[in-house]
């Protein structure tokens, strides 16, 4: 097939850690079912986009903040459609839809692809979007969890237990109380969601979050004291500001402060893992790792059922302490892995994790939209090249001194070519497919998967 016949993706990338290799293996895979996927940090591809020729935009969420963005990215000719990279754990239905679902960002999409029935359920029983859209499939960040891809972190596992020994995993969750940027900018960011706007409720979840971070702070020097032959990993959440761990740790011997790499090594690294409300603890359960999750007691109102349901729980120092001791002492897998009630629970929340994988699932349904690669003249995009260049020199006058890009490198610390074909030879060596895949830069951090530009 030539590229002029080829139909053409774009697909983001907002936090590298988190989301790079499921992406990855998405592209991959689309790219044998005859797309061509630009594959890049979705700052700069959004910056590129209007220079290349037009297709379908999979973006990584339709709250509020992307409605602007959605009537743009339709307006230079493109299609949209739209997962949620962090719509698996939402507190009810109401919630989900109150912060993650803009009705009119909703109608700018073709199509939108659910993590599992529960998300699905939360969407549709909307009134205000068209439920038809939903395409239940998973999401491709949990194909790497399935067992035909472990493998794939065979050798930076066995690296982490080399440098690192015998490794208790802290991850923690803790961006309303432990912020990288001002806290007077992240509650302008929160009250854009109509369920934060209600009086008290985001000083409740701030509140709420600033009595699990101190737990959390306790509870790394007594691991360290009562575990000396193990090393306590802190994996600070991507928006958190690491310094407050890194001074925590001053004096310590064997606590690590370290967000490098996929989550997913690290949990196969660890011999328990604790959280709280967080999504590892539902990777962990995937990857049949025992999870320890915290629990704020009596206020419940901002704990993630499914995280909670899927984890050994506690509500004391004590507590949290005995389940570390008892999983470093048996060293047999999570035991909820073989409780029926948290296999329901998540296989009603979680789709994919058996038969198709969930980008197929993703790739069945994008064969029925609209993602036909449409050229864009040269003509245009001269002038749009000349349009922006002017536009950036205005900007960088205006701003000059001003813009500080620290908290977006914390998230995405750049993306070589040598690191996608890495990655790429991983994946070609783990399922025998994708050797006839070509990767090719784009442009800083972007990348063209299919055949050659």
């Amino acid at each position: 097939m030539t590229s002029a016949g080829r139909r053409l993706l774009f697909v983001p990338i907002e936090t590298k850690v988190r989301e790079f290799h499921g992406k990855l293996l998405f592209a991959l895979l689309a790219a044998e079912r005859g797309f061509d996927c630009v594959l890049g940090e979705q700052r700069l591809l959004r910056r590129v986009l209007p220079y290349l020729d037009h297709g379908l935009y999979i973006d990584k969420s339709v709250p509020d903040t992307r409605r602007e963005w959605f009537g743009q990215c339709r307006a230079m000719g493109n299609r949209l459609a739209a997962w949620d990279e962090e719509g698996l754990v939402f507190f009810d239905r109401r919630s989900y839809r109150e912060l993650r679902l803009c009705p009119e960002a909703f109608d700018l999409i073709d199509g939108f692809f659910a993590w599992g029935d529960q998300q699905s359920t939360a969407i549709r029983e909307s009134d205000e979007v068209d439920g038809g859209k939903v395409f239940v499939t998973g999401n491709p960040r949990f194909d790497m969890l399935r067992p035909e891809f472990r493998q794939f972190y065979d050798e930076p596992v066995r690296d982490l237990r080399r440098r690192h020994g015998r490794i208790i995993l802290m991850n923690t969750g803790f961006p309303l109380a432990n912020h990288f940027q001002d806290m007077a900018i992240v509650r302008k960011q929160f009250v854009r969601y109509p369920m934060y706007r209600t009086p008290g409720v985001l000083d409740a979840f701030i509140e709420s979050q600033r009595t699990a971070f101190a737990a959390f702070k306790r509870m790394v020097p007594r691991l360290a004291a009562e575990f000396p032959d193990h090393t306590i990993l802190v994996r600070p959440h991507p928006s958190e500001n690491r310094d407050a761990w890194r001074t925590l740790a001053n004096g310590l011997q064997n606590v690590v402060v370290n967000a490098e790499g996929n989550v997913i090594e690290w949990i196969l690294a660890a011999e328990v893992v604790l959280h709280s409300s967080c999504t590892t603890g539902i990777e962990a359960f995937y990857l049949d790792v025992p999870a320890v999750g915290w629990r704020n007691g009596p206020d419940d109102r901002f704990e993630q059922p499914l995280p909670t349901a899927l984890s050994l729980n506690a509500s004391t120092d004590g507590e949290m302490l005995g389940h570390v001791r008892a999983a470093v002492t048996r060293r047999a897998g999570n035991p909820l892995r073989k409780d029926a009630e948290a296999r329901r629970i998540a296989s009603e929340n979680v789709t994919g994790m058996e038969g198709p994988l969930a980008c197929e699932r993703i790739l069945d349904g994008l064969e029925t939209l609209d993602c036909r690669r449409r050229r864009r003249p040269l003509a245009a995009k001269l002038d749009r090249w000349a349009r922006d260049k002017a536009a950036d020199l205005r900007k960088f006058v205006e701003n000059r001194g001003r813009e500080d890009r620290s908290y977006a490198y914390q998230k995405f610390p750049g993306l070589s070519l040598a690191e996608v074909e890495s990655a790429q030879g991983r994946l070609r060596t783990v399922t025998g497919r994708f050797g006839g895949v070509n990767v090719a830069q784009v442009s800083d951090s972007c990348f063209l998967v299919g055949e050659p530009c």
